[in-house]
């Protein structure tokens, strides 16, 4: 009988004030892990954010399996684990939680290193090769900028006309 499992990070960098930021003015990272099961197994996953800008929200966190498993990883503020989890064949199990980020600990926010936002992700299991998947945020900032006129009004008496700009910072998320 033929067991495997594999994993998948992600992460989604969310600036102050952004729509679904749950913490307003911080920014904020999103990360997803997914594991996913071909043929029945037993798996281990341990996370661990390494970067010294991210500290880990330990109450803002799902996981849900698509065969309706109950999961129930263990977090602390660098990561968390989730130990001898049995799976099913075909089960994926998806586990999103979130990241604070400190920008005053990150030197340059165009160029952000692992050392700062990097993130680990390991997964081992009965009879499956150990993966290991390294993640890291490398912009933290302004990713990209455009502006429009949105409004022009009438001729004053004057011979001047107002222009109203739009202005729109990171509109594709980073």
């Amino acid at each position: 009988e033929h067991h495997d499992a594999d994993i998948s990070k992600t992460g989604q960098v969310f600036l102050p004030g952004a729509n679904g930021n749950p913490y307003g003015n911080q920014p904020a990272i999103k990360y997803t892990v997914k594991v996913t099961s071909d043929g029945t197994t037993v798996v281990n996953v341990n996370d661990t954010v390494e970067g010294s800008a991210v500290t880990l929200d330990t109450t803002n966190w799902t996981a849900v399996s698509n065969k309706g498993t109950t999961i129930t990883p263990s977090f602390n503020e660098k990561g968390f684990s989730l130990n001898n989890q049995s799976l099913q064949d075909g089960e994926e199990v998806t586990i999103t939680y979130w990241g604070k980020v400190d920008t005053s600990k990150i030197d340059n926010l165009l160029n952000v290193t692992y050392n700062e936002t990097g993130n680990k992700v390991t997964l081992t299991g009965d009879n499956i090769p150990e993966k290991e998947v390294t993640h890291y945020e490398h912009e933290v900032g302004v990713n990209n900028l455009s502006k429009s006129s949105t409004d022009v009004s009438a001729i004053d008496e004057n011979g001047l006309q107002t222009v109203t700009w739009k202005i729109v910072a990171n509109s594709n998320p980073l």
